[in-house]
């Protein structure tokens, strides 16, 4: 089995300095020719411009990614205080 996959111009997201979101795409075209394409979102207008490209390529919507949260090992420290002590009585024994 054999995959293509087709080459992507570089794109980079930034922010510029009055805070706007800037988009740009740069091609090349040759030796030494390239052209650079910009595109500038107020930050307001981020997830919008994110619902609409997510519409265009008929993936569902998402509000936003999931929070992952690593797992706490205990819910409080009374609870660390507890395996401390039970580490060093068994240490006793």
């Amino acid at each position: 089995m054999s995959l293509v996959v087709a080459q992507q111009d570089a794109i980079e997201v930034y922010l510029n300095a009055d805070g706007a979101i800037v988009i740009r795409q740069s091609a090349a075209y040759g030796e030494g020719l390239f052209e650079e394409a910009f595109v500038i979102v107020q930050p307001e207008q981020a997830g919008r411009l994110c619902a609409g490209i997510m519409e265009c390529v008929e993936l569902p919507h998402v509000d936003r990614a999931p929070e992952v949260r690593p797992e706490r090992k205990d819910a409080t420290g009374a609870e660390r205080q507890r395996r401390y002590r039970a580490r060093l009585r068994e240490r006793q024994i």
